[in-house]
């Protein structure tokens, strides 16, 4: 089998208008800082 391939969420928001909405940009950005949050909590759990 093969692996899966590395999806990034954010990609999401790349091509749903030419030009961004500024709901879609803020929404955009509130997902990156969870992801950035919980990879952050990720590491320090497996740090331990």
């Amino acid at each position: 089998m093969s692996e899966a391939p590395e999806l990034d969420p954010l990609e999401l928001f790349d091509h749903v208008y030419a030009r961004p909405r500024t709901a879609l940009v803020e929404q955009r950005a509130a997902l990156e800082t969870e992801l950035a949050t919980h990879a952050a909590a990720a590491t320090e759990v497996a740090a331990r």
